[in-house]
């Protein structure tokens, strides 16, 4: 190990004059035992750098164990699975490895593992990290509220975490990024119209459907697309079969916090820590059972326990970010998002993350600046563009901040494909038009927030605001009905409420009609209904 280590800077050692001739050999005797070796030396070394942290020099040799044996899978999961690898160099890196015919379907597993390729035929790949659907209201004026939709800390589903997050970034969760077809040539043409059609190919052709590796990806695309119960379905088989597979737990972990299911979460947390107690995996399961229940003092307790069993799982050091986020201590949030974002070079999701935070503290200069780091890492995504658009709609960029509300739907594959995921982007879309009093294509933008998301206050007090504004006093009492109906309390719905209803009395009144005995205004606003 210490020769390996040393290895730079014991130049005259004759053990890397040897080692450089082995390789250099191997090189030309490819695919012979000695080059196997070679790469074999190669992984080594890679792993000895990384557990010393100095991950740029492990990078170099992870993909020179690669190039000299592209058996070697350990190196290739290290690269995608730990993101080490920018999008473009993952391409590139995949592009140059040569793949023997009969080696075909390892040439399909790895395109299948790299998340580039899996993003790049799946438009809304990222669209599954929501970390709730509520929104962040700034009282009183309805009209005012903005909607965030920060990725969940869960999945980020790799070695250990993939997605954070979005990344459903738990909102982290996970997990968006261009790859050209051309990027996945090689010495065998082999062209995958889709990742469906990769997956299918994988699983007729070679008949490993149900590989763990396979599974785990058609998850992590499935999580990625918001089938969160096709997702957990697709981890529950490996489970099933291998309880401890951890290809999958993450992906399998993020499910159960997506789904809600807490005795199942708090079984399988149990389990894994009693039969695992030094795993970092099982107290990531705990600190996720904690996080669904929203107790994050001892969320950031277990996230703390496996970060420091672990000190390179970057999914922990997302969650355990989010956790002080939710308690407003971000400093400690932007240190942890800050870790995350040295061991997850090659994902967006921490420079994300740092931009909703950045929101959070007004800094919408610095907000603007990560989410636009994060948006050309990954232009496939939608979460960063909604982060933009959001920055924008909060500076009263109105105009801007509706672009890019609208391309996010682009993203998404139109408004048709939109779900209740995306609720918050219909929300603030309607707040940009309401600004610009664009009345008519607000109240049609939220009534369309409520068919995706029933009995929200936030929302039923936007409607009825723009009703009011555009001179529909009926509706717009309707709708301040509906508010306190769900908050009673609500001060702004009280008041406006009054307002509407002195204003319709005195329209009533200039038409000539009799207030007092209007069986409509007897039927639906009875005095009783106002407190």
């Amino acid at each position: 190990m210490e020769l390996l280590l040393n290895f730079d800077t014991a130049a005259s050692s004759e053990w890397k004059e040897e080692v450089n001739s082995v390789i250099e050999r191997a090189y030309v005797l490819r695919p012979s035992r000695e080059t196997k070796i070679s790469s074999l030396l190669c992984l080594l070394r890679a792993e000895a750098l990384e557990s010393l942290d100095v991950r740029s020099s492990a990078l170099v040799w992870y993909k020179k164990a690669l190039l000299l044996d592209v058996t070697c899978i350990e190196a290739w999961k290290r690269l995608t699975e730990g993101f080490m690898l920018l999008p473009n160099e993952e391409s590139a890196l995949l592009a140059s490895l040569s793949f023997p015919p009969h080696l075909e379907w390892l040439q399909a597993i790895y395109t299948c593992k790299a998340s580039n390729f899996m993003a790049n035929h799946n438009v809304d790949t990222h669209a599954a990290t929501l970390q709730e659907q509520e929104k962040l209201s700034e009282k009183p004026m309805p009209s005012a509220t903005v909607a965030t939709a920060p990725p969940k800390p869960f999945p980020i589903p790799s070695h250990p975490f993939k997605s954070l997050v979005s990344s459903k970034v738990g909102g982290l969760h996970l997990d968006p990024r261009s790859r050209p077809d051309s990027d996945v040539s090689s010495s065998v043409s082999v062209s995958f119209v889709s990742f469906g059609a990769l997956v299918s190919t994988l699983d007729v052709k070679y008949g490993l459907g149900m590989n763990a590796d396979v599974v785990a990806c058609r998850a992590q695309a499935a999580f990625y697309s918001n089938e969160i119960r096709e997702s957990f379905r697709l981890t529950s088989s490996v489970l099933e079969r291998d309880p401890f597979c951890m290809e999958v737990m993450a992906t399998h972990l993020a499910c159960l916090v997506e789904l809600g299911k807490k005795n199942e979460l708090y079984l399988l947390a149990h389990k894994m820590a009693e039969s695992a107690p030094k795993s970092a995996m099982s107290w990531y399961a705990v600190g996720c059972y904690y996080f669904l229940i929203r107790s994050w003092q001892n969320a950031r307790l277990y996230f703390g326990k496996a970060t420091a069993l672990n000190r390179e799982f970057a999914a922990a050091w997302l969650a355990y970010g989010y956790t002080f986020a939710q308690n407003g201590d971000h400093d400690q949030a932007f240190s942890a998002y800050r870790t995350s974002a040295r061991l997850l070079v090659g994902s967006h999701l921490p420079s994300l993350l740092i931009a909703v935070e950045l929101v959070r503290t007004k800094d919408m200069v610095l907000a603007k600046q990560f989410a636009m780091k994060a948006k050309d890492m990954h232009p496939s995504d939608p979460y960063p563009l909604h982060e933009l658009a959001v920055i924008h709609l909060k500076s009263q960029e109105y105009a801007k901040a509706i672009e890019l509300f609208e391309k996010v739907f682009e993203l998404l594959g139109g408004r048709q494909r939109v779900d209740v995921a995306w609720e918050p982007t219909v929300f603030n879309l309607a707040q940009a038009h309401l600004k610009l009093k664009h009345y008519a294509e607000a109240i049609t933008l939220l009534e369309w927030a409520l068919a995706l998301l029933p009995y929200n206050v936030s929302t039923y007090a936007s409607l009825a605001f723009a009703h009011h504004a555009a001179g529909n006093l009926t509706q717009a009492i309707d709708c301040y009905h509906h508010v306190l109906s769900l908050a009673p309390e609500d001060a702004f719905a009280i008041q406006a409420l009054e307002d509407a209803l002195n204003e319709w009395v005195v329209m009533r009144g200039d038409e000539g009609g009799d207030v007092a005995g209007d069986a409509e205004f007897n039927a639906t606003f009875n005095a009783d209904t106002l407190v």
